[in-house]
């Protein structure tokens, strides 16, 4: 009975979760669960694809050595555009360009322990906000 009831609040949650993060997209969108991440704006008119996060271990079924979150957003404008934008909003992130076209933004946000960090990840199309932590920070 307890399963049954777990999955419609987990759907619940998610949906909230999704609506909340929706109608903020426009300004300053808080990405939930992130601890750090949130200090990042959204791109304007970017809309909310998803989100995905996970642990890293050093061994196969070891301790935690990290915690990871992203945030998908599809985005119309240029990549250039996107660049240049948070160009502005990151004065302080280091940016990186790849071979197959992606930038990214790394930042180290006040606060931060050794090892984590904010990245933003501009593709064509495509908006990944990311964040890596120590073992236990991430909000559940």
């Amino acid at each position: 009975m307890s399963t049954t009831l777990r999955i419609p609040s987990l759907a619940l949650a998610c949906t909230l979760g999704f609506l909340a993060l929706e109608a903020g997209c426009g300004g300053g969108a808080s990405l939930p669960g992130a601890v750090y991440a949130d200090v990042v704006p959204v791109y304007p008119g970017a809309t909310y694809d998803g989100a995905m996060g996970g642990s890293t271990s050093e061994d196969i079924g070891g301790p935690a050595i990290s915690d990871s979150m992203s945030w998908f957003f599809n985005v119309e404008d240029s990549v250039e555009d996107m660049v240049d934008f948070y160009q502005e909003q990151l004065p302080g992130a280091r940016l990186e360009k790849d071979d197959v076209g992606d930038n990214t933004f790394t930042l180290i946000p006040e606060g931060a322990a050794e090892g984590e960090y904010v990245q933003v990840i501009v593709r064509n199309g495509q908006l990944q906000i990311h964040e890596s932590l120590k073992p236990g920070r991430k909000q559940v």
